[in-house]
């Protein structure tokens, strides 16, 4: 049994489980974020061009906190996996 499975600490013990009782070949992992409520958002940064003509960048600035949150729970993920059993 595992205890909380909250946070990278919690991430890295589902998955050194997982690769322990499986061959290497044979696992496949999937994150499921889930939103936050209120909704976050980042700013654009580098690609506030591309929405020069937006009036509105709610949803862009809401999109661009997705991709940072989705590329932070994969590098975690990654780092995860390599680490040793």
């Amino acid at each position: 049994m595992l205890p909380p499975l909250f946070g990278p600490v919690g991430l890295y013990r589902v998955v050194k489980a997982a690769l322990a009782t499986a061959s290497a070949g044979s696992v496949t992992l999937t994150i499921e974020v889930h939103a936050p409520v209120p909704a976050e958002r980042r700013p654009l940064g580098e690609h506030e061009r591309l929405f020069a003509h937006w009036r509105d960048r709610t949803n862009a600035e809401r999109m661009n906190y997705w991709l940072d949150q989705l590329l932070l729970n994969a590098t975690l993920l990654r780092e995860a996996c390599t680490l040793p059993l």
